[in-house]
């Protein structure tokens, strides 16, 4: 049975994922093992079952977390991310596909003893526990919150998961485990039967499409630097979730980020992330992206004005002006386009004297001929915000001409 062209170009990229995954944990040591469908398409296809459009890993999670710093290390396309969405389980991906990975399902070794204490530990075989008080039995199951994905694992005893076989898929070899056969069994029966009829093929042409553009055109500069701070968001995300916050958590994010390509001098990313981040995180977070961009004086004036504007939104939502318009003043010292933001700021506030600051703010972007800020001295001149109202002086400045002069 063929899949079809569009199934296909997405097989073909999802196996270069998996294989470069196989690889990165043989130079990582870490294991990896086929489950699911991948397992199945190992012993039944040799490959992806036709019909079948992804590939399902089993990992012990200290392994996630070594290949995660190999990743780090060694790979500026390949990032491994946490699935809080849908149950904790995580995805390979890459920069270049958003919308394909690699589902790794992380799973335990459960110890349990005579009397019956259950002693939950990572990856240890009999072998390991030489010299040791050793349990009644070995077990080994999916973590506790990810069971809803891997209902069908249950429970494996050591003797069905070691010592590991090898099985081809789409010509490398991948680890499986050792009674791959009986597991497999107890799910799907007889599973060595293949069924019939193409009607299980999916609808996979939009997916298909995406991979197609990108293929075709790539993505622009502005284009990867956003994947790049949409990775960091979600490792922030990801470390928002844990109990104990490390510095190198935010390393990581900051070192994401610094993989931007900056030569177009447009840094608004770095803004945009800035502002989207949470307040909590902005410590450590500081320190980190202010080490990765030392040499890059234009990128730190940004961070610095982008933390001072973050600063105003936060005590805006808690109805304090006069102060979001002290931070903003100390953002135009160092980049006088936040004169605008100043402007918004001051414009709308009910003390009289900072409205009275408001034009002051502006006017002097908006004689240089930036549009937004020509729109902010024409609504002052209409509304009589720091100054006189004056309908006529409010057009002129919204003319597509030099500003007036002699205006006040």
């Amino acid at each position: 049975m063929k899949p079809p062209e569009s199934l296909q170009r997405i097989q073909n990229h999802n196996f270069r994922l998996l294989k470069f995954l196989n690889e990165a944990c043989q130079k990582c040591g870490a294991t990896l093992l086929a489950s699911g469908g991948t397992m199945l398409g190992c012993m039944r296809h040799e490959g992806f079952i036709p019909w079948d459009d992804d590939a399902d890993t089993y990992m012990f999670k200290s392994d996630i977390e070594k290949l995660d710093e190999w990743l780090a290390e060694n790979s500026d396309e390949y990032y491994v991310m946490t699935n809080w969405y849908h149950g904790h389980f995580y995805k390979l991906k890459s920069i270049h596909y958003p919308r394909l990975f690699i589902d790794i399902f992380p799973f335990q070794t459960l110890l349990i003893y005579e009397d019956r204490s259950v002693v939950t530990d990572e990856m240890v075989t009999s072998d390991d526990l030489k010299g040791h008080e050793k349990p009644l039995k070995i077990i080994y199951r999916p973590t506790r919150d990810n069971q809803r994905f891997t209902r069908w694992m249950e429970y494996w005893e050591e003797k069905q998961l070691f010592p590991l076989v090898e099985k081809r898929f789409e010509g490398i070899a991948l680890k499986c485990p050792n009674d791959a056969d009986g597991i497999l069994r107890s799910f799907y029966g007889r599973y060595m039967d293949v069924p019939r009829g193409d009607h299980m093929h999916r609808n996979n042409e939009k997916v298909s499409e995406a991979i197609e553009k990108i293929d075709s055109t790539g993505f622009t500069t502005g284009q990867l630097n956003k994947i790049y701070a949409d990775i960091a968001h979600d490792y922030l995300f990801e470390y928002r979730r844990q109990i104990k916050k490390e510095e190198k958590s935010y390393r990581k994010c900051a070192k994401w980020l610094a993989k931007s390509d900056f030569s177009d001098g447009d840094y608004s990313v770095l803004e945009s992330f800035v502002a989207k981040c949470d307040k909590d995180d902005l410590p450590l977070l500081t320190v980190a992206l202010m080490e990765e961009f030392k040499n890059d004086e234009k990128a730190r004036r940004t961070l610095e004005c982008a933390q001072y504007g973050r600063l105003a939104d936060d005590l805006l939502a808690q109805s304090r002006p006069a102060e979001a318009a002290q931070a903003l003043r100390k953002a135009c010292r160092i980049d006088p386009s936040y004169g605008k933001r100043l402007f918004d700021v001051l414009s709308e506030s009910e003390d009289e004297s900072l409205r009275s600051e408001a034009l002051l703010a502006v006017r002097p972007l908006a004689e240089a001929g930036d549009r937004g800020a020509r729109r902010r001295v024409a609504k002052a001149y209409r509304r009589g915000i720091g100054v006189r109202k004056d309908p006529r002086e409010a057009k002129r400045w919204l003319r597509p001409e030099r500003a007036p002069q002699g205006s006040r």
